[in-house]
Order: C-alpha cells, then structure tokens, then sequence
C-alpha cells in the first residue's frame, strides 16, 4: 500500500485498485450461487472426514475423502472459471 500521504482526501489507494460500489451492482446467476455452496460445503465436509479417517487410522476411507475433497476443488475451480466468463 503507498504511504498515506501520496493520497488524495478524493481518492484512495483501495478505491483506485478496485471499485467496491461495481461489485454490489453484479448480479450472480443463481446456478453459480449454488454451485459455489455446494462445492465449498462439500470440499470442506469431505476434508473433515479426511482427517478424522486419518486419525482414526482408517486409511483407505482418508484417502477416499482426500480424492473427493479434490474433486470439489475442481469443482471449484470449473465453476470460477465459468462465472468469469459471463
């Protein structure tokens, strides 16, 4: 962040790299909305199991959970990667 005083009482160093008041006048198309939920509930319920599979010492069931925890993070990804474009 550049120092304090290279900046005007007019424009701020956040309100020059990015425009807060666009980004609440875009609208989401609801499939991304519930797509976004889902993967991000998902990845992160799968990554619970994971460890605590781990922990328990039941490996296969870890590694299951650690593959589908992938999965929603490519999920993630596809879904962002999608989003952008529109």
């Amino acid at each position: 962040m550049p120092p304090a005083h290279h900046l005007s009482a007019d424009a701020t160093w956040a309100t020059k790299c990015y425009h807060v008041s666009d980004m609440y006048r875009q609208k989401m198309a609801l499939p991304v909305v519930i797509g976004r939920i889902v993967a991000a509930s998902g990845m992160g319920l799968a990554a619970a199991i994971a460890i605590l599979a781990f922990v328990g010492g039941l490996w296969v069931a870890g590694l299951i959970a650690a593959a589908v925890t992938a999965l929603f993070m490519g999920m993630m990804f596809v879904i962002e990667r999608g989003a952008a474009r529109e």
